[in-house]
């Protein structure tokens, strides 16, 4: 979404796709402490570069990571640090 409709087709600005991505859909599938970024509330953050930002995954590999992303925290641990995964397994399933 971020690369396509984004940075290329510009059919929505930034904000509006984080917030449809974030919480939207949190909302949308009952997760009240996901989709904002504030105290008491899970932190899953994303940190990525919107000018690289991109689907890289294809049909014959559906596991390929994303380009663009720096950082990820998955409730406050590190996922990703420096674009590499850290091995932190922190997440966990979510039921609606």
């Amino acid at each position: 979404m971020l690369g396509d409709y984004v940075r290329e087709r510009r059919v929505l600005p930034l904000s509006q796709a984080i917030v449809k991505m974030t919480r939207l859909a949190a909302t949308r599938a009952g997760l009240l402490d996901r989709g904002l970024l504030a105290p008491g509330l899970a932190a899953d953050v994303v940190v990525f570069d919107p000018e690289r930002i991109a689907n890289e995954a294809t049909d014959d590999d559906p596991a390929v990571a994303p380009s663009g992303v720096e950082h990820v925290l998955v409730n406050g641990s590190w996922a990703v640090r420096d674009g590499r995964l850290t091995g932190n397994r922190t997440g966990q399933a979510l039921a609606a």
